[in-house]
This record gives structure tokens, sequence and C-alpha cells, in this order.
């Protein structure tokens, strides 16, 4: 699965862990980030901050500046004695955190369907306390999807 963060967003940490060649974890170690994206050709400094978790996790703190194009930017993770990661990221319009709760929603949680009186229907999906609206689907007569409302009050 792709990692994906929403355009601009900072409170999404990227984390990854660091191994050496031996497979063993790297700590201590001092990551440096390198980002490619969509449009360039050359990797670029990073601007977010690199901190170390423990146990060789480390945490890429989302920066507004790394995230602002849309698309998949490649990132490339090096630090001493670790092996380089290399990996593509999504940088995504939508808040993908979201999208999951959403999807679950739609999927999982309770739903009512209510009749428009103009011959659409409402299916109204909540969220997993069954009290929340989460989704509204509006159906028309032949049972086509014709809007979605998300988070409905």
């Amino acid at each position: 699965m792709m990692l994906q963060f929403q355009q601009n967003d900072t409170t999404q940490p990227h984390r990854f862990r660091l191994l050496d060649t031996s497979g063993d974890v790297v700590t201590g170690a001092t990551p440096a980030v390198e980002i490619m994206k969509p449009g360039q050709s050359a990797y670029s400094a990073a601007s977010g901050a690199v901190t170390e978790l423990s146990e060789g996790n480390y945490s890429f703190a989302g920066h507004a500046g790394d995230r602002d194009t849309l698309g998949v930017m490649l990132v490339r993770i090096t630090a001493a004695g670790a092996e380089t990661l290399e990996g593509p990221v999504t940088i995504v319009g939508h808040d993908p955190q979201q999208a999951l709760a959403l999807v679950a929603a739609v999927l999982t949680g309770v739903r009512t369907v209510t009749d428009n009186g103009d011959a659409t229907k409402t299916v109204r999906c909540m969220a997993s306390d069954g009290v929340t609206p989460k989704v509204d689907l509006t159906h028309n007569a032949n049972g086509e999807l014709t809007a979605v409302v998300i988070d409905p009050t």
C-alpha cells in the first residue's frame, strides 16, 4: 500500500525504520530525508524534522513545503550505517484518514433509508457509534447514485 498524505498537511508524520545490511536496527542515527516532487528531476533536502522514536524507528514530521504538490513524490532516506530507504509517497487533495472512516461507515455503519417524496431516496450511513451521520447517498428513481454528502447534519 502506497503512503498517502494530504496536501499541505503537517499533522501526519512519515514513520520509518532504519536497518543495517544485516537487518539489525540502527539507533542513534541522524537520517537525511530528500524528496523529488512531481515535475522535478532531482532530489532536494526535505524541510520536515526527523526524530528518533525508539528501537530504530524514526518519524519524519510533515511540512507544508514538502507536501505542497499533488501527485507521486519520491522520498529517499539515508543515514550512516543504515540501508538507504527509497519509495513513493502520494500527495492527495483529501484527508486519507477521513476517507477510510467514510468507507468504513458505508460498509459497516448503521443505515437508514429515507423516501424523499420526489422519487429519490437517501441512504444515511452512520459512524460506528450508530448515532453520528457520516455519509448521505442519494439515488434517483432508477437507483443511480446522484449525490454524496459527507458529514451531513
